[in-house]
This record gives C-alpha cells, structure tokens and sequence, in this order.
C-alpha cells in the first residue's frame, strides 16, 4: 500500500477525512525540514517554546486547539503529513515552483 497524503484543512484538524493527532516525532521532523528551533515554531504558531519542548520531550499530549495552531503554522511553511497503515507516519516538504527549476 502507498502512502497516503494527509489533507489538512483551513484549522489544521483533519487528516485524510480522520483527527489529525500531531505526534512528538513528526513535531521535531517537521522542523527539522524548515530548518526551525522550537522557538520559531512557537513564534509561528504563537505558543510558548516551553509547549513544544514538552510536547517533543513527550512530557504531555497538546490541547486540540493548541494542536490546531502548531499543524497550521507547519501546513503553512509547507510542511505536510503523511501516513499509512503498514509503513507508519512521517512529514514532508512540499516543493515549491523554484524548487523544482
């Protein structure tokens, strides 16, 4: 089976038509593709960095609406989600037009 895209909507909550539940290891993958510190994307997502750290340190689950702003900023950047059944979950970097030249 391949991968599937995840389909992020205007709040960041859906995922392929399900919840899209932010994992700790896609959180620090998706800033390690922009190239962010925590406390960039805690600037995008307008959150504090001490959310993201203990977020990636999996010292809590984040709040749904807290969720929603850390996946928009990401989704904004250009970060995508993916997952599959048999392969797992990941991120990746949507290419832009100059990319691809």
């Amino acid at each position: 089976m391949s991968p599937m895209l995840g389909d992020i909507n205007d709040s960041g909550q859906k995922f392929n038509g399900a919840a899209l539940v932010l994992r700790p290891e896609q959180c620090r993958a998706a800033r390690a593709l922009l190239n962010w510190t925590q406390q960039h994307l805690a600037n995008e997502a307008r959150v504090a960095r001490a959310t993201i750290r203990d977020f990636e340190n999996a010292r809590h689950r984040l709040h749904g609406s807290t969720q929603a702003l850390i996946v928009a900023a990401l989704v904004g950047a250009g970060v995508g989600f993916l997952a599959d059944a048999h392969l797992g979950i990941g991120v990746y970097l949507r290419l832009t037009g100059h990319d691809c030249a």
